[in-house]
């Protein structure tokens, strides 16, 4: 099972602590994907993982794009908060609004961060196409960027 290491994603490393999946015959083991969506994608598609916790709308583009992965059902049903944060030094940003021509970091292209950049361009008005991106590979990644 892949999956980000995430708060969300702890009733997965609870049952495994418990022994709850072996109890019940079924071989688990979890692997983090800090690279988001895009990474878990890709390990789908390349048969490195049977299983994914992934964005919905991340796996969606990737099966429009011609993915093999399935979707098989919904683990978290409420939306997901996303921030847009920026470096302690950005006394410019002031405003979400200030956020527009500004560099994204994301973890890679087509993951969640990438994503929610591209739907905030378009909530805000912005030319998503215009958009400019700082590869990170991780929250670390990001997190030394900013």
């Amino acid at each position: 099972v892949a999956g980000v290491p995430e708060h969300f994603n702890a009733p997965w490393h609870i049952a495994k602590k418990k022994g709850l999946f072996e109890g019940a015959g079924v071989d688990v083991t979890w692997t983090d994907y800090p690279g988001g969506t895009g990474a878990m994608a890709k390990a789908l598609n390349e048969g490195e993982t049977d299983v994914a916790v992934i964005l919905t709308e991340g796996i969606v583009k990737d099966i429009a794009c011609g993915g093999k992965s399935k979707i098989v059902g919904v683990y978290v049903s409420s939306p997901l908060c996303w921030g847009c944060h920026t470096g302690a030094g950005q006394s410019d940003v002031q405003d979400i609004k200030d956020l527009d021509g500004k560099v994204w970091a994301v973890s890679r292209m087509t993951s969640g961060s990438h994503l929610m950049a591209v739907v905030l361009a378009e909530k805000m008005g912005w030319d998503p196409k215009t958009l400019k991106y700082e590869i990170v590979g991780s929250l670390d990644g990001a997190k030394e960027a900013l």
